[in-house]
């Protein structure tokens, strides 16, 4: 009889550290997001960015959704080819949830992204781009014909 015991509790022992093993083996490979803990994070840049040389333009990642706890980071990155090729370059020192580009110009031209993260939370990152150009529209001034005035004489 105290075998038979000795056997179901060896067994019982055996199922239980078979349950753990699953468990962290199931937080291993999906993290605390397979359990919703990202809660549909969801991060916003807003919309494309038109602006002329020498603009000063800041950039404002916002989010909405995410942990329900934990601090998230900041890290914007920048492509040159608005996107497409190349690759995004990750912008050093720009950790925030706003990033400014002073003086903007023809090498500051394309898109940028920013990723939010939350590191104590396992795969709960989101990220949003927006591109920043020069105006699309190119247009032509006109003063009208050129005439001669006298001295001491008005022109409109």
């Amino acid at each position: 009889m105290t075998s038979l015991l000795n056997v179901l509790a060896a067994r019982k022992n055996l199922n239980a550290s078979l349950k753990s093993a699953v468990i962290l083996a199931f937080f291993c490979v999906f993290g605390l997001n397979a359990f919703g803990q990202c809660n549909n994070l969801n991060v916003s840049v807003g919309s494309d960015i038109e602006a002329c040389n020498g603009a000063n333009i800041t950039l404002t990642a916002t989010y909405t959704g995410g942990p329900s706890s934990g601090t998230p980071t900041y890290q914007w990155s920048f492509n040159s080819n608005g996107g497409g090729g190349g690759g995004y370059v990750i912008i050093l020192g720009a950790t925030s949830s706003t990033y400014t580009m002073p003086n903007f110009n023809n090498s500051t031209d394309g898109t940028y992204s920013c990723t939010v993260t939350f590191p104590d939370v396992n795969n709960c990152d989101d990220s949003d781009n927006v591109n920043v150009n020069f105006p699309n529209n190119n247009f032509d001034v006109n003063a009208g014909n050129d005439f001669s005035i006298c001295q001491g004489s008005n022109a409109t």
